[in-house]
């Protein structure tokens, strides 16, 4: 009868924390569209353009009390950069009155942890930092002669692995009703490590920028 009673006890006292941890714990997804670029020495930044880019994915939001949360994420990064047009010319040197530019397409398979800090209530603006650890699944570039695709090259051998980011951002979450949860979010990843696997002139890195806009939805357990 005692056993009985000290696990009935221990039920009640266990049940409201259990149920607090499933309140808090949010299952989601988040996608959207963004402009990345090459950045990190001199001629990249003079040489590289915008270039259209996207990430989608999951994730795992635990909200640690009413103004913090931790999120990992789960996602799939598209990322790279454009060089501006320039004249094609024959193998003589003239000029052929076409123009060329190229687009170099990175997919990361990325997981992003980081922390927000939110305020207010019915709709909750926050401001949202932390890292991304990013592996590189492929990459290429396209060049293009008057706007044609002309060729397309392979360079993933020329490109280390991972890529690790600093994830800066703000946005605003929208409860709807008790569970759901709708989300938009302006984020930056800046990149910290060099991607390049090859020597660049003077020391210098080549690292990745994108800044996206990111709409989500997520249901609270």
């Amino acid at each position: 009868m005692k056993k009985k009673h000290f696990s009935l006890l221990a039920m009640v006292l266990v049940l409201p924390f259990f149920s607090n941890a499933q309140k808090q714990l949010e299952l989601g997804i988040m996608g959207g569209l963004g402009m990345g670029k090459f950045m990190g020495n001199e001629v990249t930044q003079e040489a590289q353009r915008f270039n259209p880019c996207y990430t989608s994915g999951l994730y795992v939001r635990y909200h640690l009390d009413e103004m913090f949360s931790l999120t990992l994420g789960a996602n799939l990064e598209n990322n790279g950069s454009k060089t501006p047009s320039f004249p094609v010319t024959d193998i003589n040197g003239n000029p052929t009155n076409q123009m060329s530019f190229s687009r170099t397409n990175l997919l990361y398979a990325g997981i992003p942890i980081t922390m927000q800090a939110k305020f207010g209530n019915r709709i909750q603006p926050y401001l949202n930092a932390g890292t991304s650890i990013g592996y590189l699944i492929s990459s290429k570039t396209n060049i293009y002669i008057d706007d044609v695709l002309s060729v397309t090259t392979l360079n993933s051998l020329e490109l280390k692995k991972l890529n690790v980011s600093a994830v800066v951002g703000a946005g605003v979450m929208v409860p709807i009703k008790e569970r759901i949860v709708l989300s938009a979010e302006w984020r930056n990843n800046v990149g910290m490590s060099n991607i390049s696997a090859t020597p660049i002139l003077n020391n210098q890195t080549l690292r990745t920028f994108s800044s996206n806009l990111l709409v989500g939805a997520g249901i609270r357990l």
